[in-house]
């Protein structure tokens, strides 16, 4: 499978994930995360990253079984840090699908080093993203901008 596959099916999962939050657990969630402030989300984000990656990463069953996270407010936070998670991939996955031919082999290492120092400042400049935006049909940002 090819990068722009995985980046698509990256978004795929977040669309799926999205599903576990219902209306009005959503609402609250957005809720405890105003409270919470844009700080202390990032270091809960950061705190959280092994549950997280096994969050994404597990199948819908396995999913299921995870009874740690089952209580509210937690579930709600592992839930849009992983959506979170989800489009942070699909953008990576999308930026390097997009210079994937340059940056492949065959080229000369002089050249393909000039290009990556260059794409790195691109990559470095990916916006910080503090709620999922296919969220914002459902429910506004708790962190106006």
């Amino acid at each position: 499978m090819g990068l722009h596959n995985y980046a698509t099916a990256s978004i795929g999962l977040a669309q799926e994930l999205e599903k576990l939050l219902d209306d009005a657990a959503l609402e609250a969630t957005a809720r405890d995360l105003a409270a919470l402030g844009e700080a202390d989300w990032l270091r809960w984000t950061l705190a959280h990253d092994a549950e997280i990656l096994d969050f994404v990463s597990s199948t819908t069953s396995q999913r299921a079984k995870l009874k740690k996270w089952r209580d509210y407010p937690e579930f709600g936070r592992l839930v849009v840090a992983s959506m979170l998670h989800c489009q942070n991939a699909h953008s990576l996955l999308r930026f390097l699908s997009d210079h994937a031919d340059a940056l492949g082999p065959g080229g000369s290492y002089r050249d393909t080093t000039a290009l990556a120092g260059s794409l790195y400042w691109d990559a470095k400049d990916m916006p910080l993203v503090l709620w999922p935006g296919d969220l914002e049909d459902r429910c506004p940002s708790p962190f106006p901008p």
